[in-house]
């Protein structure tokens, strides 16, 4: 037969004088992380269904839409391109901040 720890058994004190033996309560490591766990998993039931709000499931489906739109103007991004390439390509920056302003104003 092998070796029984009895480490953690001690006298019960329920005012009887049986002298039963009960488990000790220990504050291991171990026992207060299954403790907390459980208090937790207890709080907050696990899930795997996932939920969109009304406005996510609409930008969702405009951005479904965007994706399908072909609005490039690729004789105009080569043009752009070949300009960044050559280095004749100048930016108006007068331009992109009345541009950037203009956004902000509308965001107010």
């Amino acid at each position: 037969m092998g070796n029984i720890d009895m480490g953690n058994v001690s006298k019960t004190q329920t005012g009887d004088s049986s002298g039963r033996l009960g488990r000790a309560e220990s504050a291991s490591p171990s026992r207060s992380i299954s403790d907390q766990s459980g208090a937790e998993s207890a709080r907050v039931a696990p899930s795997d269904a996932v939920s969109l709000s009304q406005s996510a499931a609409e930008i969702a489906a405009l951005e479904g839409q965007l994706k399908s739109l072909s609005g490039i103007d690729q004789d105009r991004v080569d043009s752009i391109r070949q300009s960044i390439s050559d280095g004749s390509y100048t930016v108006d920056t007068d331009k992109v901040i009345d541009g950037l302003l203009s956004a902000e104003k509308s965001l107010l």
